[in-house]
């Protein structure tokens, strides 16, 4: 026996007794890791069976097959010549999709040994077994009687391990009309696995090969110079239909050289529909370390933002995968199974003409707007200012997405569902149905609207001066802030929370439940959240606050659409944003009946009509322009440092209402003369499309 035979005994013997584990990283015939073997000294142990079974299991480890044929009694050989008894153990690396092995010896006798083999795939998990190694001593060295089945037991002779990997194409996004909003597209590209090529040492074949073809010479140095992982494909670059046979067959000469077709997303329209559909990215490789079993690739992607991201189990689907090990002449023994599931088209109540419109009607300005039809409450368009490409995501332009992460404009924000504002004067139709709720007012009251109203301290200036008795439609057409500042404080002395609750069943203060969005919940005050954020009390200035939409209270664009989508119909519901392709998959909508009257909601409609009268304070951009079949309420409201923001909700037509929307806009100054004709121009541009079908 050799010194360093020896010397790796007596390690051997250290780590445990007759236990050997060791690691390689595989795809393909890698070099053995100096942690498992420092020298790839063929001799055999002598005499010693645990010696032989200790070295066979790190030379197997190692993937030097040409040393462990070696170890393999002649008889053996002579039965699997070496060619055969290599692709043996290639399919098994390649098949299994292995990238990590460990070998520990359980017992040797001199008749044979047993070993523990623990794989780690890439595709199938983990997989642990044992295997029995027959040895047979010649003239005082021991051999192995080699069979496949030192592979795995159930390997035959004449067998194989086949691995069947079947995986569907992402599905489609389309608006309400079968339009596409996203779609998969496919390049072919060539590339390298790192880890088979240094295992066998033909890089130079291959660079030569890619020169060949048409590769230049940088480009094909960069690709193996590359610095990611080596269990990660790198791309040298696109394979067109001209060099597709020579790929091909220099594949079969050349291991290491690898092809694939690449999805990649496609979004028509673009930055329109960004925030609403999303994008997609690759999985990173500790993502794909754990999700292993689930046939998951480098390269493979997931939804990131949006319905992309939303829906992803529905539109990725999940690949079939199946690891078995086949004879010509025997059933096959499966290994690993996971059923395929088909991917699935995602279809949606969006409408592409009014997605782009309502993008053309934003404009440049920071801002949101919601387009609902008020039939069943879906979703017709959502649109967040400024927007973004997804295609910088998709194709992973850097200097793009940078720009977007940098920019202070935050493109990247849906302000449509997670923006968080202030409400304004659009929240006094809940102030009105608090008060018309309760027994303290009634649609024949009058309420003073005074120049400057002294119901608490500091006294509040009304900002269109004295307007006399009003009633609280008129209220609302004049957006009196004294009238409902007197509402809200009569409210706190009655019941401190009673404002609080209504906002509530307005679905102020919750997601609105919307299914393929992620939407803020905003914040509703109250005396209880007071206490516990602020340790302060529930002054009677706070209900007043709230009677205006001022203070702490906080909406999104959504949930403002979906409180005045209520108000109209009586009921709160969830935003439909999904077309189900059996109906009755369709989840339950309605989430509860508004505490109010048939009469107290049509008052305060009326109300809102009164708005957009030459009356009101939207005159000028409705009835004082012809547009006399509309209804609504604006706001503006005070952010940190003076700075305000503008809000139009409005609905059309008032018999019978069928289209809402609402806007925001973060530029008071620039906002306030654009909130209103925009949501006008949308609810048009929304008849004028449902008029055609």
């Amino acid at each position: 026996m050799s010194l360093r035979v020896v010397l790796l005994g007596l390690i051997v013997i250290l780590i445990g007794v007759g236990v050997v584990l060791g690691i390689r990283q595989c795809g393909g015939n890698s070099t053995p890791s100096a942690q498992i073997v420092e020298n790839n000294d063929t001799e055999v142990a002598k005499g010693d069976p645990f010696d032989f079974a200790d070295r066979f299991a790190l030379i197997w480890m190692s993937g030097d097959y040409s040393a462990l044929f070696d170890m393999v009694h002649e008889d053996s050989q002579r039965l699997t010549p070496y060619t055969v008894f290599a692709d043996f153990y290639n399919n098994f690396e390649a098949a299994t999709s292995l990238t990590k092995i460990t070998v520990a010896v359980v017992n040797v006798t001199a008749e044979s040994a047993l070993f523990h083999v623990d794989l780690r795939t890439r595709y199938y998990g983990t997989f642990e077994y044992t295997v029995v190694l027959k040895l047979a001593e010649l003239n005082g060295n021991f051999y192995a009687i080699w069979h496949p089945s030192a592979i795995h037991p159930d390997l035959p002779l004449g067998g194989a391990f086949k691995s069947f990997i079947k995986r569907p194409r992402r599905g489609n996004i389309y608006d309400k009309d079968g339009l596409i909003l996203a779609t998969t597209g496919a390049i072919r590209y060539v590339g390298l696995d790192r880890n088979i090529i240094q295992g066998r040492g033909n890089r130079e074949g291959i660079e030569e090969i890619l020169l060949d073809i048409g590769f230049e010479k940088d480009v094909i140095a960069e690709a193996f110079n590359s610095e990611l992982d080596l269990q990660q494909r790198v791309k040298v670059g696109e394979v067109t239909e001209e060099v597709l046979a020579a790929v091909i067959e220099a594949q079969r000469s050349y291991p290491g050289l690898i092809m694939w077709i690449e999805e990649f997303r496609l979004h028509p329209l673009g930055s329109a529909a960004a925030h609403i559909v999303g994008y997609t990215g690759e999985y990173t490789a500790n993502e794909l370390a754990n999700l292993q079993a689930l046939g998951l690739r480098p390269g493979d992607k997931r939804g990131v933002s949006g319905l992309e991201a939303s829906m992803d189990n529905l539109l990725a689907g999940r690949p079939g995968i199946r690891l078995e090990i086949v004879h010509p002449n025997l059933p096959p023994i499966v290994l690993f199974e996971q059923v395929y599931v088909e991917s699935q088209d995602v279809h949606t109540t969006l409408d592409s003409s009014l997605l782009v419109l309502s993008e053309q009607l934003l404009g440049a300005q920071p801002g949101a707007s919601v387009l609902l039809d008020l039939h069943d409450n879906s979703i017709l368009s959502l649109n967040s200012s400024p927007s973004f490409q997804p295609y910088a995501f998709e194709f992973r332009i850097s200097e793009e997405i940078e720009m977007y992460v940098n920019d202070p404009g935050n493109p990247l924000t849906n302000r449509a569902t997670s923006g968080l504002y202030a409400p304004g004067s659009t929240f006094k139709v809940v102030t009105a149905a608090a008060g018309l709720a309760s027994s303290l007012y009634s649609i024949s009251d009058e309420i003073p609207c005074p120049a400057t109203w002294y119901g608490v301290e500091p006294p509040r200036k009304n900002w269109e001066g004295a307007q006399g008795d009003l009633s609280i439609a008129r209220a609302l057409m004049r957006s009196c802030n004294p009238v409902f500042y007197e509402i809200g404080l009569t409210l706190y002395e009655e019941r401190e929370n009673a404002l609080p609750d209504m906002a509530r069943a307005f679905g102020f203060g919750a997601s609105t439940g919307v299914i393929g969005l992620i939407d803020e919940e905003g914040l509703v005050p109250d005396a209880v959240w007071k206490s516990q954020a602020r340790s302060a009390p529930w002054y009677p200035g706070d209900a007043v606050n709230l009677s205006i939409g001022q203070g702490d209270l906080l909406v999104t664009p959504l949930q403002l659409a979906n409180a005045y989508s209520a108000l109209v119909v009586g009921e709160l519901r969830n935003p439909q944003l999904l077309i189900y392709r059996n109906p009755e998959d369709t989840p339950a909508q309605i989430r509860e009946y508004l505490p109010l009257s048939r009469e107290v909601l049509n008052y305060i409609k009326y109300g809102l009509q009164l708005v957009t009268s030459s009356r009101g304070t939207s005159g000028w951009a409705f009835e004082n322009r012809g547009f006399i079949d509309f209804a609504g309420k604006s706001g503006t409201a005070e952010e940190g440092e003076g700075q305000t923001h503008v809000l139009w909700v409005g609905y059309t037509p008032l018999e019978n209402p069928r289209f809402l929307a609402a806007v925001v806009f973060e530029n008071g100054k620039e906002g306030y003369p654009l909130a209103a004709p925009l949501v006008r121009d949308l609810l048009i541009a929304a008849q004028n499309s449902f008029s055609k079908e």
